[in-house]
């Protein structure tokens, strides 16, 4: 259902981004509170998800692409960069795949131009420490 509503074409964007917050949320505490007693790499939502991700950023893309004016682009791109920072400094998907991902949302096609990245990761592991 959550992949449903993120990638629906009708859904405005700020309900994009509250969908991929409680996306975050619900990955964090899937990993972080894992009760798995036989592995302590299981994950019930992780592995459902990452099969999913192309599919939620590129309908992610679409609508950042669909907001006006311009320059408020750039403030979208930097709140799903966050997202996407965090989830490097936890170590919640290899680095390539969250790079991938990051990329199709990137104005340039680039994780280094991704506005919020660095500081989404940097804020992460603050917390970690």
């Amino acid at each position: 259902i959550l992949t449903e509503a993120l990638t629906l074409r009708s859904s405005p964007i700020e309900l994009k981004i509250a969908r991929l917050y409680l996306l975050s949320d619900v990955l964090y505490n899937d990993v972080m509170y894992n009760t798995s007693p036989l592995d302590e790499n299981f994950s019930v939502y992780k592995d459902e998800f990452k099969s999913r991700m192309k599919k939620i950023f590129k309908s992610i893309a679409s609508a950042i692409d669909r907001v006006d004016p311009p320059p408020a682009r750039v403030n979208v791109r930097t709140r799903v960069g966050r997202v996407l920072g965090t989830w490097a400094a936890w170590g919640l998907y290899p680095d390539e795949a969250i790079q991938r991902w990051g990329e199709i949302v990137s104005d340039s096609g680039s994780l280094d131009d991704l506005e919020g990245f660095q500081e989404g990761a940097e804020a992460a592991a603050a917390v970690a420490a």
